[in-house]
């Protein structure tokens, strides 16, 4: 990072090379630099976004779980590990090994989950399920890459029994 003219923030990126004499002593140094202003503007913008995505998500007041094309949990945000921690006698694996395990832990007919959840357009999908003697809440949704590839379903729940 360097300061440029009218003291605007100047990004490059540089290489130096060592000039030498003939007693291999450097008598000089060649600077190859490129200005990558632009680029590293838009990577930290990028960085920022996903930082801010980030805290919205671990301080969602919501329960909120993703799970990959494989059908692997592969995120829980605290509400919903605090949530799970009041259901865990009900569940086959304790709260904290939720994130990790298959969706199939949750189905007593996981064929159905899973042909569900492998197309997008069958989301969003809402459901109530009992679990033990809880009934809960699904809004199940598709989750997208920035190319708009289909890469999971998001699940937002809730235990809704009283």
């Amino acid at each position: 990072k360097r300061i440029g003219k009218n003291n605007k923030e100047v990004w490059i990126q540089a290489s130096y090379y060592p000039i030498l004499n003939a007693q291999k002593k450097i008598v000089k140094v060649i600077k190859i630099a490129n200005d990558i202003t632009i680029d590293k503007q838009a990577s930290l913008k990028n960085e920022f976004e996903v930082s801010r995505i980030q805290s919205m998500m671990e301080n969602m007041p919501i329960n909120v779980m993703m799970a990959d094309l494989s059908f692997n949990i592969t995120y829980t945000n605290p509400k919903s590990r605090e949530t799970l921690k009041k259901l865990e006698k009900l569940l086959p694996v304790s709260a904290d090994k939720v994130q990790g395990s298959s969706i199939d832990i949750f189905h007593k007919v996981p064929a159905m989950q899973r042909k569900l959840l492998s197309n997008p357009n069958n989301l969003p999908h809402r459901a109530k399920i009992k679990l033990g003697p809880e009934f809960l809440d699904l809004l199940v949704s598709p989750i997208y890459d920035g190319k708009k590839n289909y890469i999971g379903a998001m699940v937002t729940w809730d235990i809704i029994t009283g």
